[in-house]
């Protein structure tokens, strides 16, 4: 067989035994056969929907999905702060009350330099601390939480959506986040460091805005 009857078969070949053939020419250095295997390689027409439509659809869902990521992980520290504070209080009442019941039963309250007194705040001093770092960690992540909503708000905001349009990948979360937001201690200043980086994130993962980013 002539070497023009060889090229001739090359418009035959199947994806997987053209690439072996183009990675054997690479290896041999052989331009020629590399050239004639790319030029014969066949040449298809697509119909095809608007890709642009279709790379904004599936960076919406990417982009609403690691929200929801960072939402729930960050929600549930808040929550678990409020549950520590709401144990250690309990916890620590318990023992006033049954304090109290045991010096009712004793009939008579111990001076105040009796040594019980000091006993007694020696064992409520550490849930009084936890009640306070479990407030300090609630406040902490509230922060960041509302750092993450900031960030998604400055996002919707550049890419022309709804915050609640965005989050229709997520249905539990349309609701719920601003409901959530809304509850949080007025006082509490959303984490700036969250909100930006959060906000640059989604920016660089949207194809209309990355190139303008900067």
């Amino acid at each position: 067989m002539n070497h023009k009857t060889v090229q001739g078969q090359y418009r035959h070949l199947s994806p997987t035994e053209r690439l072996a053939l183009v990675l054997e020419s690479l290896g041999r250095k052989d331009d020629g056969e590399l050239g004639a295997l790319i030029r014969s390689c066949p040449v298809h027409e697509y119909r095809l929907q608007d890709q642009d439509f279709w790379d904004l659809h599936n960076k919406s869902r990417m982009i609403a999905h690691l929200f929801a990521v960072d939402w729930f992980r960050i929600r549930q520290e808040v929550e678990t702060a409020r549950l520590a504070q709401s144990a250690f209080y309990l916890v620590g009442s318990k023992f006033e009350q049954g304090f109290g019941l045991a010096l009712e039963a004793q009939g008579a309250v111990p001076p105040s330099t009796h040594q019980v007194w000091q006993q007694y705040e020696n064992i409520l001093q550490p849930y009084d601390e936890r009640i306070e770092n479990a407030k300090e960690a609630e406040r902490l992540w509230s922060s960041r939480l509302k750092g993450l909503h900031a960030g998604l708000l400055r996002f919707c905001q550049r890419a022309q959506l709804e915050p609640h349009q965005l989050l229709a990948w997520t249905p539990p979360l349309q609701d719920e986040v601003k409901e959530f937001i809304e509850g949080l201690a007025p006082d509490i200043e959303a984490d700036e460091e969250m909100s930006k980086t959060i906000f640059e994130s989604f920016l660089l993962a949207w194809p209309r805005l990355r190139d303008r980013s900067h």
